[in-house]
């Protein structure tokens, strides 16, 4: 009963961090930060711990445009980031402190990769606006590479087999930039980028 009701919670609390988005658009980065641990550290109790509908809760957050990345920004920092991993500091967990990703599970795997696209669609720019990548981009690639392998998990199961055909691999992710397709175009040379991309 208590996974069915977590599945119920995860819109309505995507819900609330849209509208606390929206209401803290123009709030100084002190008052930001102290905001974003308090919905993380509150989607922790409402959740018991369980990274996996943390996870999904900021997957079904929307972006507002006019709000930016104001709140969102430093509330995936706070969940994903290096300081909220040595915060934790819990026994029996992965290299990031947090129990969010087991070295076989392709389902996890995929959901923080999602995760990490997302926190830096945040900082996406509007076409003409710079040249060259916003420099948060720089930072959260490093996370990402800090805390997940290279590659994807090896699949144990059809069903793994399945989830890991929804992500296009390194050679398919470079056909794709070269053909104008995909978010971005993926610099061979820089190793990091293909993570988040």
């Amino acid at each position: 009963m208590e996974i069915r009701s977590n599945y119920i919670n995860v819109p309505l609390l995507a819900e609330l961090i849209e509208r606390k988005g929206q209401l803290w658009a123009r709030a100084d980065a002190g008052c930001l930060q102290q905001e974003a641990h308090s919905i993380i550290e509150s989607l922790r109790l409402i959740f018991r711990n369980r990274a996996e509908f943390i996870q999904l809760t900021l997957l079904r957050v929307k972006c507002n445009p006019a709000a930016g990345p104001a709140l969102l920004g430093p509330v995936f920092e706070a969940f994903l980031g290096t300081t909220a991993a040595m915060a934790t500091g819990t026994t029996a967990t992965t290299s990031t402190g947090l129990t969010i990703y087991r070295s076989n599970d392709v389902e996890t795997y995929g959901r923080l990769l999602l995760c990490y696209a997302k926190w830096k669609s945040l900082y996406w720019r509007e076409k003409g606006a710079t040249v060259g990548e916003p420099p948060e981009w720089a930072d959260i690639d490093a996370v990402a590479l800090t805390q997940l392998p290279y590659d994807f998990p090896r699949a144990i199961c059809p069903r793994d087999a399945l989830l890991r055909r929804i992500f296009p691999s390194g050679a398919k992710c470079n056909n794709a930039a070269n053909n104008g397709a995909g978010v971005a175009p993926v610099d061979t040379s820089k190793r990091n980028n293909a993570t988040t991309r």
